[in-house]
C-alpha cells in the first residue's frame, strides 16, 4: 500500500481508497491499457463495451429524444436523410426562381450533416440512459 497526493487538496490519501477522506474527491483508478471507465458511475468496462451493467449509460455517437443513436443510424438519420431533401427540396426551389430560399434551406439542412460527420470522427461518446 502507498500513498498518493489527492489532485485536488494535496492530502496522503492509499492509493487503494476511492476516494479523499478530508475532501471527498474522487481518486483516479490506475487502469489496463484495454480498460476505460464509465463517466458516470465509475465502473472499469471493457474498452469495447457499449453498455455500463452498473448505471445502463450507453455508448453512442448521437442521441434524439431519449434514443441513443449508434453508427449506422448516425449516418442514415444525420448525413444520408438531410442531405436527400435537402438536395431535393432546395435545387427544386432554386430552379424554380427561389434561389435565395432554396440556398437557405440547404444550409439548414447541412446543419446536421456537419454535426454527424464530426461525431463519426471523434468517436463514440457516452450517454446516461434515461
Amino acid at each position: 500500500m502507498a500513498l498518493v497526493k489527492c489532485e485536488d487538496c494535496g492530502h496522503d490519501v492509499s492509493d487503494r481508497a476511492q476516494s479523499c477522506p478530508k475532501c471527498g474527491a474522487p481518486m483516479p483508478k490506475i487502469l489496463k491499457e484495454d480498460e476505460t471507465e464509465c463517466p458516470f458511475c465509475r465502473t472499469t468496462l471493457h474498452v469495447d463495451a457499449l453498455v455500463c451493467p452498473s448505471c445502463d449509460a450507453r455508448k453512442g455517437y448521437t442521441t434524439a429524444k431519449g434514443r441513443i443513436y449508434g453508427k449506422a443510424a448516425t449516418i442514415f438519420w444525420g448525413i444520408i436523410l438531410p442531405g436527400f431533401f435537402g438536395l431535393l427540396w432546395g435545387v427544386g426551389l432554386m430552379t424554380s426562381n427561389h434561389f435565395i430560399g432554396g440556398l437557405v434551406l440547404m444550409v439548414i439542412f447541412s446543419i446536421p450533416i456537419v454535426l454527424s460527420v464530426y461525431r463519426l470522427k471523434t468517436g463514440p461518446v457516452w450517454y446516461k440512459a434515461e
